[in-house]
């Protein structure tokens, strides 16, 4: 069946699920399959969620092979690429699986017209339209921001239309800046607010994992670093860091880690996580 991004309602987002996205933009999948799996595990109690990005070859191997992949101890969010019809016989067979999630991405659309078709008149499966303008724009808005004003939605769309970054970043930094204004003053609503790239505030957890994931080692180590004083010293709570940024001894080590980047160059953002465990 057809639907926009903002129409994403929880009970939709559930084992044996499918979604299917289409259309020119592709910026869209990985932001989407993020907020899936941060979704999953939210709905379901901070469930273990594996989220993988496959072929569609990968993931037949993987299915017909019976791997332990899907065990049943935890979901699993399946992101396929490059959906063609020739894909779909076979692929169709093993959707809707139990403790699974797909996110499908259409390829060429001269490839994808016949699955595009049947994935909007097929009850079974969420068929998103995802193309590069303003229809998608408030859409993505409203999934992310449900509360946020529809001033607050013109705005963000009106800056989506002339930046260049990721979308990832983006509603990374929108994020930062709304959550941190509305802790500061409740009463806003958020009409002044300007996007700024360096402002390094409090992160939602939908976010959360891209973010950091994207961030080189020394932007990491500083991030933390604030993330920690923000909690000592005005009390402001980090959704699911799922790290321990309240050490004794976390300055040093971020300390430390930054200056061993700086002079040889090889930190690993795996040994930080550990150091913080």
């Amino acid at each position: 069946m057809k639907l926009e991004f903002a129409g994403v309602k929880d009970q939709f987002i559930k084992p044996r699920s499918v979604f299917f996205l289409y259309g020119n933009y592709k910026s869209t999948f990985d932001l989407f399959c993020n907020f899936i799996a941060e979704k999953i595990r939210i709905i379901f109690g901070n469930c273990e969620v594996e989220m993988r990005f496959l072929s569609v070859a990968e993931s037949l191997k993987i299915i017909n092979g019976q791997c332990d992949l899907f065990a049943s101890a935890k979901i699993d969010c399946l992101c396929l690429r490059n959906v063609e019809d020739s894909h779909w016989e076979k692929l169709s067979a093993v959707l809707h699986r139990e403790n699974t999630i797909f996110v499908l991405e259409c390829g060429d659309y001269a490839k994808s017209r016949r699955i595009t078709d049947y994935c909007q008149k097929d009850e079974a499966i969420y068929a998103i339209a995802s193309f590069k303008n303003d229809v998608t724009f408030y859409s993505l808005c409203r999934m992310f921001f449900p509360i946020a004003t529809k001033e607050m939605h013109r705005m963000l769309v009106a800056a989506m239309g002339t930046r260049d970054e990721s979308l990832s970043s983006f509603f990374t930094k929108v994020s930062l800046l709304l959550e941190d204004s509305m802790a500061d003053e409740p009463n806003s609503n958020g009409d002044s607010f300007q996007i700024a790239a360096d402002d390094h505030m409090h992160l939602p957890g939908i976010l959360k994992q891209t973010f950091l994931q994207e961030l080189s080692v020394i932007p990491l180590v500083r991030y933390l670093a604030n993330t920690s004083i923000k909690k000592k010293f005005y009390r402001k709570h980090q959704i699911n860091l799922q790290l321990n940024i309240q050490k004794k001894d976390v300055f040093k080590i971020l300390l430390e880690a930054e200056i061993r980047q700086k002079l040889w160059g090889n930190v690993q953002k795996s040994h930080i996580y550990q150091a913080l465990m």
